[in-house]
């Protein structure tokens, strides 16, 4: 029997790479419900986020929402899938939420639509820029909503999530494997920032637990490293780092030559174009904008309180 005090956590992209090793750390509670495209171990209902109703859930739950679903592919994906999937899928699922007693929302946007505030969408745009400009809309959609309902808003900035084992579905995961077959690794001075996939579910957990207030966070690793220092912590620290002459340039031309050996883009040749000017550029993120509460946490921080305290001064 439901009773009038029941609070629901709902986690959409319940069985993505995020989801699935969030879920877990509220399974204790018992008030766990995932939606996803597709099943697994917390996902509850199987379905797209436009066929989410709210009528199916407890009549008297309060509802407390983690905002995950979302596609990213830097390959093989048009604009308009992104839109469909990002930005249409995510407007339906808040629609269906109006009549809902939603208490707090977490929304883990990317800091891909930082820069999407400033690519208008349009149809014929590439897979990074269709990402980033629907990353943005998406998130659009979500602050108009809690805004008009009235609802607490955590809005979350990580940047190339990243676990222990490798992922082949992103460029940081295509990395972490590639780093351990190289017998050296090349001197690249870029700075890249990431987000450690254990320290960004504690991070909201923390959210979900009300330990830090509602507003944006930017929600990284610190310090802030350097590709070759990213490459020599997944190789454990024991390969030499040689400075190549020319290793951007060769890179890119190596790029240019397999793109159009893969028919100009039709197959995925792991080394592309954009991922080797991606590689080469930095993303430190330290201009950007002033609204977002900077926080720099790391594995080694155990208060939180004195993160925000210290980054909100």
């Amino acid at each position: 029997m439901t009773k009038k005090n029941d609070h629901l956590i709902i986690i959409t992209g319940s069985s993505g790479f995020v989801g699935s090793r969030l879920a877990p750390e509220f399974s204790h509670r018992k008030n766990i419900f995932g939606v996803d495209q597709k099943g697994g171990s917390f996902t509850s209902l199987v379905c797209s986020l436009s066929n989410f109703v709210a009528d199916d859930l407890p009549k008297h739950a309060t509802l407390g929402i983690i905002h995950l679903a979302a596609a990213r592919f830097d390959h093989g994906v048009d604009a308009d899938a992104y839109h469909s999937c990002n930005v249409t899928e995510t407007k339906n699922f808040l629609k269906a939420l109006d009549g809902a007693r939603v208490t707090s929302f977490i929304h883990v946007s990317s800091v891909a639509a930082i820069d999407g505030q400033f690519i208008p969408f349009s149809h014929d745009l590439s897979c990074d820029d269709a990402y980033r400009s629907t990353k943005f809309l998406q998130e659009q959609a979500v602050r108009s909503w809690a805004e008009d309902h009235g609802v607490p808003l955590h809005i979350l900035y990580p940047s190339a999530i990243f676990d222990v084992s490798a992922r082949t579905d992103t460029n940081i995961g295509k990395l972490q494997k590639f780093v351990r077959a190289m017998p050296i690794l090349p001197r690249i001075e870029s700075k890249k920032t990431l987000t450690y996939l254990p320290d960004f579910c504690r991070f909201i957990e923390r959210c979900v637990n009300r330990e830090v207030p509602p507003g944006r966070y930017l929600t990284i690793e610190h310090p802030v490293l350097s590709v070759t220092e990213i490459m020599q912590s997944f190789s454990g620290g024991s390969k030499r780092v040689v400075k190549i002459p020319f290793i951007e340039q060769v890179l890119y031309l190596a790029s240019v030559l397999l793109w159009l050996i893969s028919l100009k883009g039709k197959f995925d040749v792991k080394l592309t174009p954009n991922r080797v000017v991606k590689l080469f550029s930095n993303t430190e993120y330290k201009d950007i904008d002033p609204n977002i509460d900077i926080i720099w946490y790391t594995k080694d921080k155990e208060d939180i309180h004195q993160v925000i305290e210290a980054t909100l001064r």
